[in-house]
């Protein structure tokens, strides 16, 4: 019976609480939410890393076609060496081989050593393809029939190149045509083995790759453009093995690609294998992350909602016992009834008694201990006689009838907003400085409490405001959002130009305010720090630049620190005058509350201008040596001093970007900093001055701080000091210093900078990891 009921009360949505409509529904649909968001980012990202797999993947099998016909390339470029041989030619010619035992030997060894590549078989042919001569014989010889291309070259008197399989082997050959005076007197061909592309790879393929040729066709898995499960086999194998061993595994990917020779006949195979574990493993980690992150933020959430959804309920509760009291303008209205009076019923003498003072104040709603003023409650004094209200006489007859009871609750309360709305308007002429006058309504109070609450909070989110833009941005939305103003300008005062800027621009008063912005003198709110209107005089400025009778135009000044920092003007159709009128007291006040702030940002974004950090180090940058070497060439002609600069560069940087990544690089980088800032003094000053290197400005040069002592400080340090890599590893580096001096070296400090900097590439050039200083023999151009 009772989980009927209960089942009926699920069901019918009419019948649900607060708490099942907004903290049991919201958080099962959250839930839900959640859910099908973790499901749906978990199959994107583990569909990105598999798309990412296998561009991989593909990539690496353009990097294998890249390399096959590179060595391609090359085996032309050797034999066509060869075959333009003016020792080769003549050797043909005569018939005579062993004429080029060393010559060809010498031939090939300038290849080798000009291009860096891999030992190759040259072997010439006579013109009817038999052999002539063999070089470099760690390569078995072979006959012409192993080398179909030969005939394929002398049939077209061409060059070709590509892949051969010979005797179970697949090979790299290039044929090239000799030719004498326009007659075929042989053939050049080059060969080199398969293996030779393990070498051209090795440098450019990451460990997670690799490669498996097998030239049994039989054997090799057909490519099937899904994942399959592969052993791992780093280089290439011999090429008699069979097809690789299936492992259990979920993580390695593999593509077939086939071999194809000169002629476009497939001769093998190539396996292309990755291991995607690190990445998959990276995309599960981001999964629980995201798993972890959504429970805890969904159970965020609905504590949440349910704490606040308890907190409605109290509200209404509190709302419910306070609906005594009622909404009107007019407090002076009051019910017609005739009270009864303490004093006539008891026959009370206390002229001390609130009541005996004010007799239509019924006594225990003023003075007893249920009195609704708090102020007065426990006043009356028969309380001391009959402990409680509900003893008292008086108390006796205004019970049983709750329409009356109502009706003297309504007047006690009129009553009681009457005084309140007296003090409210007393006080609201103090916090808005106007004159009181008659009281305000609730709607009043509404707005009045509504304004002071908006200028709360944007009193406190002008306080977090980074930059000016986000001042006058909040200022437009206030202005629009809140005082429903749609012309309007705010212009800011430079006292230092005279001028005034428009900041905010609602509507185009270019051409009525165009001589004020260049003289901001002649404006008469500027002047008098004062509102200026024109709904009493409208020839008071003659720049108000109203376009009809029926505009208002009111400036009110914005002063900071004691003079006007801006002009808020704004213009208002006058029909709606007296509403705005009694804004514009409130709209002072947004002016002055943002006064200050805006002040503060101005002072702020000027010591920003002036000390310009380098993000990664944290050093200053170049433009602040601009700027700072301003100031030290005026300081130095007042205050002569001898200035030290120094110029320092890490050794083979590079290598550790090439190495071990731009991160490593940028870590090298902090850490220098830091080591540089420990060595030099704290006068001193530290500039990045580009890329790894650094400039270090010595102020007041002595003996014991000149800029060789302090740089072989540095270079010693630097040397010493391990410098932690982000993935644990720790590297020792160099580096390279350059000094000169100012005035002794040059007059002028950018040719001082540029001396260090000779200085620098001398110490480069003289083994590195040392410090020099600059002399003139360093310089041999006569002008910097």
């Amino acid at each position: 019976m009772h989980s009927g009921r209960l089942w009926q009360r699920i069901v019918n949505t009419e019948r649900w609480g607060l708490r099942a409509r907004l903290a049991y529904t919201t958080g099962f649909l959250l839930l839900i939410g959640a859910s099908v968001t973790l499901f749906a980012i978990a199959s994107s990202l583990h569909h990105s890393t598999e798309k990412s797999i296998q561009t991989r993947i593909d990539n690496f099998t353009i990097l294998l076609s890249q390399a096959t016909t590179h060595i391609s390339s090359q085996l032309l470029e050797e034999a066509s060496y060869i075959s333009i041989n003016p020792d080769v030619q003549k050797s043909l010619r005569q018939n005579k081989p062993d004429l080029l035992g060393d010559k060809i030997f010498t031939s090939l060894e300038k290849i080798a050593l000009l291009s860096k590549r891999s030992p190759t078989q040259i072997q010439i042919f006579t013109p009817t393809l038999k052999p002539f001569f063999q070089a470099q014989t760690n390569i078995p010889a072979r006959g012409a029939d192993e080398f179909p291309l030969l005939k394929a070259s002398k049939t077209s008197l061409q060059p070709a190149a590509g892949l051969k399989k010979s005797s179970g082997k697949i090979v790299f050959t290039a044929s090239v045509p000799i030719t004498y005076q326009g007659q075929l007197i042989g053939f050049a061909l080059a060969t080199r083995p398969l293996e030779t592309l393990k070498l051209n790879l090795d440098q450019t393929i990451s460990h997670n790759f690799s490669l498996i040729i097998s030239t049994d066709q039989e054997k090799t898995p057909k490519a099937t453009g899904k994942k399959e499960r592969i052993a791992m086999s780093w280089g290439i194998p011999d090429q008699t093995n069979s097809a690789p061993t299936t492992l259990p595994s979920k993580s390695i990917y593999t593509k077939i690609v086939p071999l194809m020779a000169y002629d476009g006949k497939e001769i093998g195979t190539t396996q292309i294998n990755f291991d995607g574990k690190a990445f998959l493993s990276q995309a599960e980690k981001t999964i629980y992350i995201l798993f972890f992150t959504t429970v805890i933020g969904v159970s965020l959430v609905f504590l949440s909602i349910f704490w606040n959804v308890n907190m409605i309920r109290d509200c209404l509760k509190q709302i419910k016992k306070s609906l005594i009291s009622s909404h009107s303008n007019d407090f002076s209205e009051r019910f017609n009834l005739k009270p009864v009076h303490c004093r006539e019923m008891l026959n009370c003498s206390h002229k001390e008694c609130p009541v005996y003072q004010e007799p239509s104040k019924i006594c225990y709603l003023e003075t007893g201990d249920e009195a609704i003023s708090p102020a007065n409650r426990g006043a009356c004094i028969f309380l001391n006689q009959y402990k409680h209200c509900t003893n008292c006489p008086v108390y006796e007859t205004q019970r049983g009838d709750e329409i009356t009871e109502i009706k003297q609750i309504v007047n006690t309360i009129m009553g009681l907003w009457s005084d309140f709305l007296g003090d409210v308007s007393n006080l609201l002429a103090d916090v808005y400085k106007s004159t009181p006058n008659e009281k305000p309504g609730l709607d009043d109070i509404s707005s009045y409490l509504e304004h002071m609450a908006r200028l709360t909070v944007y009193s406190h989110d002008v306080q977090g405001a980074s930059n000016q833009e986000e001042i006058y941005k909040q200022l437009e939305y206030v202005f629009q959002q809140h005082f429903h103003l749609h012309k309007f300008n705010l212009l800011k005062v430079d006292s230092t130009e005279n001028r005034m800027t428009p900041v905010i621009s609602r509507q185009n008063i270019t051409e009525s305010h165009n001589s004020v912005f260049f003289d901001c003198s002649l404006c008469r709110a500027r002047r008098t720090a004062e509102m200026v209107c024109s709904n009493n005089n409208p020839h008071l400025c003659p720049f108000f630049g109203l376009e009809n009778e029926m505009e208002i135009r009111c400036c009110l000044p914005m002063v900071m620190h004691g003079r006007v920092g801006a002009i808020f003007t704004f213009t208002t159709n006058r029909n709606q005058w007296s509403v705005t009128q009694r804004e514009i007291v409130i709209i002072q006040k947004y002016l002055d509350e943002t006064a200050p702030i805006l002040s503060s940002l101005q002072l702020l974004e000027a010591t920003k201008a002036q000390s310009l950090k380098d993000p990664l180090t944290r050093c200053h940058n170049r433009r602040f040596m601009d700027e700072y070497l301003k100031h030290l060439e005026v300081l130095h002609k007042r205050e002569p001093q001898q200035v030290g600069f120094i110029m320092a560069d890490i050794d083979h940087f590079k290598m550790v970007n090439d190495e071990e990544g731009h991160q490593a690089g940028d870590s090298v980088l902090r850490q220098l900093a830091k080591i540089l800032k420990m060595v030099i003094r704290e006068q001193d000053l530290t500039i990045r001055y580009g890329g790894e290197e650094f400039l270090i400005i010595l102020h007041n040069i002595s003996e014991a701080s000149a800029p060789e002592i302090v740089g072989e400080k540095i270079r010693a340090a630097v040397e010493k000091t391990p410098l932690t890599l982000p993935g644990g590893k720790q590297i020792q580096k160099t580096i390279s210093i350059g000094t000169a001096n100012f005035p002794k070296d040059a007059s002028k400090l950018y040719q001082v900078i540029k001396f260090a900097d000779v200085a620098l590439y001398k110490a480069k050039e003289q083994g590195r990891n040392r410090v020099l200083g600059f002399n003139k023999s360093m310089w041999i151009d006569e002008k910097y």
